[in-house]
């Protein structure tokens, strides 16, 4: 065998890919928050699957998330209505998540070690490269796995398991172009930038309110987006 080949290779991570389930949650919430799907529409588990080109089986596991969610409301005969995402809504679930990612922030200055700073550095160097090439399908890539980075390093499974939930739920990144995403990208840059610095520096008070300030600025964003397809709706 060639170890010299099998350790250039011990670099590489798992390729991460969507489950049916999770690509069919992604489709339905971007209709919804864009008006495509407005409220009050009437969707069945078979259209949706048709249109999806999946089973069953995934759409109905998304119905449920995204009835959990607040996305949607159950009727008979494997339907579900659309409900109206207003601003409240959006605004909820930021703030929630605002709280949660603070603490992680927190956290992550008591708790993360060398491995976990060494992985934050890792994936700041790549998004690094990507704004400097105006890459942005990478840079989304990686301002992700930067946030999960800070969530492992807060060393609370439970929290990564509901940021997970949540971030999936409302990312603006997921609803725009990447041209529109590109205006909006370098502030989100230039934040991680401060929040990393932060907790390199183990300040975990400076570093909650750096995160805070972060989130809530997201949850602005997507507050502009939804007014912006309220006007396209009304204009149309």
């Amino acid at each position: 065998t060639n170890t010299g080949d099998n350790r250039s290779m011990a670099g590489l991570k798992p390729i991460k890919l969507l489950s049916a389930r999770e690509r069919v949650i992604a489709a339905l919430r971007k209709a919804i928050l864009s008006g495509e799907l407005p409220a009050g529409t009437i969707v069945t588990l078979d259209e949706i699957a048709s249109q999806l080109e999946v089973s069953n089986t995934p759409v109905r596991e998304a119905f449920q998330q995204l009835i959990y969610e607040g996305f949607l409301a159950q009727q008979r005969n494997r339907r579900v209505e659309v409900l109206n995402i207003g601003s409240k809504f959006i605004r909820d679930h930021f703030e929630v998540r605002a709280i949660m990612e603070k603490s992680c922030a927190a956290l992550a200055c008591k708790r993360a070690t060398e491995e976990d700073f060494k992985e934050m550095k890792r994936i700041n160097e790549k998004s690094i490269k990507a704004m400097q090439k105006g890459d942005m399908t990478v840079y989304t890539r990686c301002n992700y796995d930067l946030h999960h980075a800070i969530w492992t390093a807060a060393g609370n499974d439970k929290l990564i398991k509901m940021l997970s939930d949540m971030w999936n739920g409302l990312a603006v990144e997921r609803l725009i172009t990447v041209e529109e995403y590109a205006q909006i990208a370098q502030l989100s840059f230039d934040e991680h930038q401060e929040i990393l610095r932060l907790i390199f520096a183990r300040d975990a008070k400076q570093a909650e309110t750096a995160m805070e300030c972060h989130i809530m600025r997201s949850c602005e964003n997507m507050l502009e987006y939804q007014k912006e397809q309220n006007q396209k709706s009304e204009q149309n």
